[in-house]
């Protein structure tokens, strides 16, 4: 099971959901993987995806912003439990935010990454930023990588853009770790 998750919605732009799910990060590892341009995702993602975790997210949706916030137990951590005891890499506690702003275009253009011929022009801007705390192990570090002591806090950000226009879209990111 990829997803695992139970959802409620609060009112026409608020909504609350918990389980397991795609941490609100990168604009690419939220797309469906039938979305993709390519056979697989990109290499970039690969090291900067936070994948799935477990957690509670709330999601706001107006008509040219959304916005997203999460509590979970880290990057990649998928259904561990919070304190960390299953999977040394899973972090004590960790919290995501994203928000994307539609200039033009439909929001329904920003589930995949081609452009289609008729849709109209579309700019969405996106940032995110990841924090997680108590990490055993540093994220990328082997096991026995004891250099960075016993709790390590983990911050990830990124800023991201999304153009389309008939029958073409450029994506662009800045993204990095500390």
């Amino acid at each position: 099971i990829a997803d695992l998750y139970i959802g409620y919605k609060l009112t026409d732009e608020l909504s609350i959901q918990a389980g397991r799910y795609k941490i609100p990060f990168w604009k690419e590892d939220m797309h469906s993987s039938g979305r993709q341009l390519a056979v697989e995702r990109s290499l970039v993602n690969n090291v900067f995806s936070g994948a799935r975790s477990t957690g509670v997210m709330a999601t706001y949706s107006h008509e040219n912003v959304r916005l997203y916030g999460m509590i979970g137990n880290g990057f990649g951590t998928n259904l561990h439990d919070f304190t960390g005891d299953i999977d040394r890499n899973a972090a004590r506690v960790a919290l995501t935010g994203r928000g994307e702003i539609k200039l033009a275009g439909e929001w329904s253009q920003y589930r995949q990454f081609a452009g289609y011929s008729g849709d109209p022009f579309g700019l969405i801007i996106g940032g995110a930023a990841h924090w997680e705390h108590n990490r055993a192990i540093p994220f990328g570090a082997n096991a026995g990588d004891t250099r960075f002591g016993d709790t390590q806090d983990f911050f990830s950000w990124t800023v991201d853009a999304s153009l389309y226009m008939e029958n073409i879209s450029i994506y662009g990111a800045f993204v990095g770790r500390h």
